[in-house]
């Protein structure tokens, strides 16, 4: 006759089962642990990488301005708004040649290019004031929005406006953003030459 082991028919021990799921529970910690790291550290690359974007693309577009300006003109009034631009650390007026229909250079016209740091929205603004020849449009366009904090200013060499003489200005840009109780910041400055001067 054969005999029941009672062996067979044994489940686990209170003991056993504490220490599996104690076991578990570490494993698991730390596998989130690493999750929550990871999600951490690409959020805070994708905030840098905006950042970074947003500034070069700014600084990018004034630069291809500020390289077909003939000067950086010290004071001009908006005839739309009657609200007068002087040049300065926070703001930057550009001549530039007119351009008609066709894209071609109505070269005894003149437009005027103003980028100016709106510290009241936190705002980078681009206006444009044309010649009544020229084909540009009188408008306003907002180069940054107010979600993210700048810091911004123009130099210029080889003096500050009002000066004929201006042939280089750098632009300083900073933006920062704040996200998970930290702050991010990135900063561009780029020196750019005036070509037709």
């Amino acid at each position: 006759m054969l005999k029941k082991s009672s062996n067979l028919q044994r489940g686990l021990t209170i003991t056993e089962l504490v220490v599996s799921i104690t076991i578990t529970a570490i494993i698991l910690s730390l596998v989130t642990g690493i999750f929550v790291i990871l999600f951490r550290s690409f959020r805070s690359e994708s905030i840098k990488n905006k950042l970074r974007i947003d500034s070069r693309t700014v600084v990018d577009r004034m630069a291809d301005d500020i390289r077909s300006a003939t000067a950086i003109t010290d004071t001009i009034v908006d005839p739309q708004t009657a609200e007068q631009y002087y040049s300065g650390s926070g703001t930057l007026i550009l001549k530039v040649l007119a351009i008609d229909g066709s894209n071609n250079i109505l070269y005894d016209r003149y437009d005027y290019i103003i980028y100016k740091f709106d510290t009241t929205n936190n705002q980078i603004i681009k206006r444009t004031i044309p010649h009544a020849d020229s084909a540009r449009n009188l408008e306003t366009k907002i180069l940054l929005p107010g979600e993210l904090e700048s810091s911004s200013s123009f130099t210029y060499s080889p003096e500050n406006p009002p000066s004929l003489n201006i042939t280089t200005v750098t632009v300083n840009l900073i933006l920062s953003q704040i996200a998970n109780n930290q702050t991010y910041s990135y900063s561009t400055t780029q020196t750019i030459k005036l070509r037709n001067k």
